[in-house]
Order: C-alpha cells, then structure tokens, then sequence
C-alpha cells in the first residue's frame, strides 16, 4: 500500500510539475572577519538571484537599523518591494549555512539553468560582496570555488533525497579511475545489480555520454581517453532504478 501511495504521488507530482521530492541546494561561506565599528555587530544579506541579477528569494537578512548599508541586497530588488522583514544584526561575522527548496518567494519552484547565491555583510561603511553562480538540474552535484579576500571554504551542493531510489540495496557500487589512465571503473556485486547503465556529466551538468543496460560480471569500464581533463559527474543506475551518483576528476 505504501508503495502504491508513492506511486501515485510521484506522478501526480510530475503531472502537477512540482518539485516531487523535495530537491534541495545548501550554500555554505565563512566570511573573513575584520574591523567592525558597529560594537562588533555585523551587517548581513544572503539571497538567490536568476542570470539577470533580479533577487528570487532572500534566504537571510540581518540589518537593524543599517539596512541602508546592504546596497547590492537592495539594489537586487530593482525597485519593487523588499521581500524580508530584517533581522538584528549578528554580534560577530558567521560561518553560514543556508538550505534553498528552489522555489522563488511566489512559492514556485524555478526551472533549471543557472543561478546566483549572493552574501554581501558590512562591519564599516562599506559592504563586501560576492556572487557564485551554479547550475541546477536533476543531478545531484556539488560546486566549489575558490578563498577570496571576502569569502572561505564556499560550497553549493545540490542534493535530491533518497525517495527518487525505488529499491533499497546493501551493496553500492564501487566507482574510481586507473591511475595514468582515463579509465573509469566500476565494480559491483552481479547478484545485487544484474543491469547497469552508466551516464556522464560535465561539471555544469550537461550530459556526455551514456550506455544502455548492460548486463555484466560485476565489472564495467568506461573509456574517458577523449576528454579533457577536469572535474566529471558519473551517474550509475541497475535494472531497479536504484541510482548513485560519483564525482570523479580526471588528469
């Protein structure tokens, strides 16, 4: 009955073209400290804005009474109305970290393609501010960059919950490249994965190039020799649509 009740929701999901299961982005930063001359308060901001620079949702603002020091949050609003009600500003710089359902403050989930997750914070009078753009998709994939003057440790990782794997299994699939070698292998157990397909991505997400079901003795190689070096998504799913998905980085 249970899996009948997910059965039906998962299409109406599709039908209703909604985010069926909840697919999520976490944007982690640890601003750089430095001197602050609001008694070690600190002026913040953190939002989602589309190509165009037009702010989708704030996920945090902490302003009190120094709103007007938060001018690339404002200025992202291109003179409609501010979506959030500030907070009192943190009493020290923090490291943060934000969940975003991909849905725009309307309440409708945005298409894929790229975005800006912006932060800008102010300790004097002038504000610091940074943009990283990253691209949503059905992949599950997580985008680094590098420490800036502003900005440590800055992460985006897109993540879809366990509820798209139909079928839970003890054994997963083991993914690495040769050494000196663009080769990918896989090793699984035959007996728990009967059928494997083997899908790749590019660091934006774009698909490369994939198999089809490809029934075998628990050991897949995948030849790479015509890529180029750099950072690749590898998505491996069986007969039972359980599906896991490796980053593996080619040199």
């Amino acid at each position: 009955m249970k899996i009948l009740r997910f059965i039906i929701y998962f299409f109406l999901c599709l039908l209703l073209g909604q985010n069926s299961f909840g697919q999520s982005v976490t944007l982690t930063a640890s601003p750089i400290n430095y001197t602050s001359v609001y008694g070690g308060r600190t002026v913040f901001a953190a939002w989602i804005s589309d190509v165009n620079g037009n702010n989708l949702k704030t996920l945090d603002c902490r302003a009190s009474s120094y709103l007007s020091y938060l001018s690339y949050w404002k200025n992202s609003f291109r003179g409609t109305t501010l979506d959030a009600t500030t907070g009192a500003t943190y009493l020290s710089v923090p490291a943060f970290s934000f969940t975003w359902d991909f849905k725009a403050r309307d309440g409708v989930t945005v298409p894929d393609g790229k975005y800006y997750f912006n932060v800008e914070y102010c300790q004097s009078g002038s504000s610091r501010y940074s943009q990283y753009l990253f691209t949503k998709s059905s992949l599950p994939q997580t985008f680094t960059f590098a420490n800036s003057s502003y900005f440590n440790n800055v992460s985006v990782k897109i993540s879809i919950p366990s509820a798209v794997t139909f079928t839970t299994v003890n054994l997963p699939f083991n993914c690495y490249i040769i050494p000196g070698e663009k080769k990918l292998m896989i090793d699984y157990d035959p007996d728990e994965h009967k059928q494997v397909k083997v899908s790749l991505f590019d660091a934006k997400g774009l698909l490369i190039k994939t198999t089809g079901l490809y029934v075998g003795d628990g050991n897949l190689e995948f030849n790479l020799s015509t890529l180029l070096n750099g950072v690749y998504i590898v998505r491996i799913s069986d007969e039972k649509r359980y599906a896991e998905s490796h980053k593996i980085i080619l040199r």
